[in-house]
């Protein structure tokens, strides 16, 4: 109960995704910029990130996958469309409206081209998607949940993840690691004291 209590606290900000792959020149053009992370300011109402992470597939062949983040604010707004290849449209069986989908990916597409000084996001320079994803707990918010909270023996149940109490920052990934590790030690040690 002290768990989902302290849990029930914390909020979260959600964000729209756009993820797309290009390989060849268009690789090349995304690659040249240079940086791997780029924020938007806060005038822009679209966009609040830019992930640009080269691959490469061998000697020949090099790749790009780029991804844009949303503005909370434009997550909040277009609500009811999670991503028709999304896990909460493919496991989870969310509704997405696949039309206005396809609306918000232009949108956030719109809003990058008006940056000066990126490469293009045509279609033909693009060999994967572009895809959307909503990312409804991106960013958690509050108090983290303490690592005394995340296993509840009795009930058999173990929390983790990047909002609960590890020595990484709140939200991130590193957070979600340390705290997956961290229970699975701990349920593990309780597998082994139960079988002594």
């Amino acid at each position: 109960d002290q768990a989902l209590a302290a849990i029930a606290l914390q909020d979260a900000s959600p964000i729209l995704a756009v993820f797309f792959y290009c390989t060849g020149e268009a690789a090349q053009q995304w690659i040249k910029l240079g940086f791997s992370v780029g924020e938007f300011c806060d005038k822009n109402p679209v966009l609040s990130k830019l992930i640009v992470q080269p691959t490469t597939h061998d000697e020949n062949t090099q790749g790009c996958s780029v991804v844009l983040h949303s503005t909370a604010a434009f997550a909040r707004t277009h609500t009811g469309v999670y991503g028709a290849s999304s896990s909460a449209a493919r496991v989870g069986d969310a509704a997405t409206d696949t039309s206005r989908e396809e609306s918000l990916i232009q949108q956030m597409l719109g809003a990058l081209a008006d940056v000066p000084g990126l490469p293009p996001t045509g279609a033909p320079s693009m060999e994967y998607g572009p895809l959307l994803h909503r990312w409804g707990n991106a960013f958690p918010r509050g108090a983290p949940l303490s690592e005394r909270l995340t296993l509840c023996a009795a009930s058999r149940v173990g929390f983790c993840g990047d909002y609960t109490d590890t020595p990484a920052r709140m939200g991130s990934v590193e957070a979600a690691l340390l705290s997956g590790l961290s229970i699975g030690k701990r349920v593990g040690t309780l597998i082994e004291t139960k079988t002594e």
